[in-house]
C-alpha cells in the first residue's frame, strides 16, 4: 500500500472519530450540563457503535450470499439508528425548544412593556391638556369661557393624575431599560428564510420546516459520516495476485549453436533455459532459437529434457 492510500484511510479514519465524537457529544450534552449521568448516557456509546458496526456488516454478509444475517444487520442498523437519531433530535430539540421560549418570553415582555409605556405617556397628554384647559378657563354651555380662571378643584385632580401617570411611565422606562433589545428567536432559520423568501417561497412555511429539521441534519450526518469513514479506513487491502510473468521476448540464440540434427544440444539448451528462468521454455522460444526445427520436433524433444 502506497503513501497516498495510507494517508486517506488514516484520515477517513480521524474523520469516523470525529463524527462518533460529535454524535456521542450531542447524546451526552444534558449530562455535561448538569453533571447528572445516567445509564441511558452510558449507552449511547454501545447504541453508536451498533449501528456503525452493523452499516458495515450488512454489506459484508451480502458478500458472502448470507441473505438472513444481512437482513439481521438491516434491522439491527435500522433500529440503532432509529434510537440514535430521536434521542439525538430529542435533546437538539429541548435545547433549541428552551432557547427560543426564553428569547420569545424576554420579547413578550419588551412588547407590553412598550406597549404600556405608549399608553400612559398618552394618558399624561390628556391629563396635561385637561390642567391646561382648566387653567384657561371652562366655556359654559354657551361655549363661552367662565370669568373664572387658575387651577381650581377639578384641575388639581387633573394634575394629581398626570403627576401620577408621569411616575408610572418613569417605573416602566426603568422596566425598559432593564430588559435590554429583542432577542432573535430561531436566527439560523431565520436568516435562511429571508434567504428562500427572495426566491418566492414562503417565508414563515420555510422557517418552520427548517427548525423542524435541523436537529435530524446534525444526527444523521454523524453516523453516516462514521460509516463511511471508518468503511472506508479499515476496510481491507486489496491483495494483488503475484503472477510470475511470462516473457514472450526471443531467447538470444547462442552464437555457437549446434546442429539441429542434433538432440543433445537442443536438449542442452532446454536444461540452460529452465535453470536460467525456473520454468520450461514455451514453443515460441524454442523456435526462436532453433528455427529449422519443427513445432511438434521442438515440443518433443522440450518435453523429453
Amino acid at each position: 500500500m502506497n503513501r497516498a492510500i495510507t494517508h486517506g484511510r488514516g484520515l477517513a479514519i480521524a474523520a469516523g472519530v470525529a463524527a462518533t465524537g460529535g454524535a456521542l457529544a450531542i447524546l451526552w450534552s444534558d449530562a455535561f450540563r448538569s453533571g447528572e449521568w445516567h445509564l441511558e448516557h452510558w449507552l449511547m456509546p454501545l447504541v453508536v457503535g451498533i449501528a456503525i458496526s452493523s452499516g458495515h456488516l450488512v454489506s459484508s454478509a451480502l458478500k458472502e450470499r448470507k441473505l438472513v444475517s444481512a437482513l439481521g444487520f438491516v434491522l439491527m442498523f435500522a433500529l440503532a439508528t432509529v434510537v440514535t437519531v430521536y434521542n439525538s433530535v430529542g435533546r437538539q430539540a429541548a435545547q433549541s425548544d428552551t432557547a427560543d421560549m426564553a428569547a420569545e418570553q424576554s420579547n413578550s415582555r419588551i412588547d407590553n412593556t412598550q406597549s404600556g409605556l405608549l399608553e400612559a405617556r398618552k394618558r399624561l397628554t390628556d391629563a396635561e391638556k385637561m390642567v391646561a384647559w382648566e387653567i384657561a378657563g371652562r366655556p359654559n354651555k354657551r361655549g363661552q369661557k367662565t370669568s373664572k380662571t387658575g387651577c381650581g378643584r377639578n384641575c388639581k385632580d387633573w394634575k394629581t393624575r398626570a403627576d401620577e401617570v408621569r411616575s408610572h411611565i418613569t417605573v416602566l422606562e426603568t422596566k425598559l431599560s432593564s430588559l435590554g433589545t429583542k432577542l432573535p428567536v430561531a436566527p439560523k432559520a431565520e436568516r435562511a428564510a429571508n434567504v428562500a423568501a427572495l426566491f418566492g417561497f414562503e417565508q414563515d412555511r420555510v422557517k418552520n420546516v427548517i427548525r423542524l429539521i435541523e436537529p435530524f441534519l446534525f444526527a444523521l450526518l454523524f453516523e453516516i459520516s462514521a460509516i463511511v469513514a471508518f468503511g472506508y479506513g479499515f476496510a481491507p487491502s486489496s491483495k494483488r495476485k503475484s503472477t510470475k510473468a511470462r516473457s514472450h521476448q526471443p531467447v538470444e540464440r547462442s552464437p555457437a549453436r549446434a546442429p539441429v540434427s542434433k538432440d543433445d544440444h537442443v536438449v542442452d539448451w532446454v536444461h540452460e533455459f529452465r535453470d536460467r528462468t525456473g520454468r520450461d521454455p514455451q514453443i515460441p522460444e524454442l523456435q526462436s532459437a532453433f528455427p529449422e526445427v519443427p513445432k511438434t520436433t521442438a515440443w518433443r524433444r522440450c518435453k523429453a529434457a
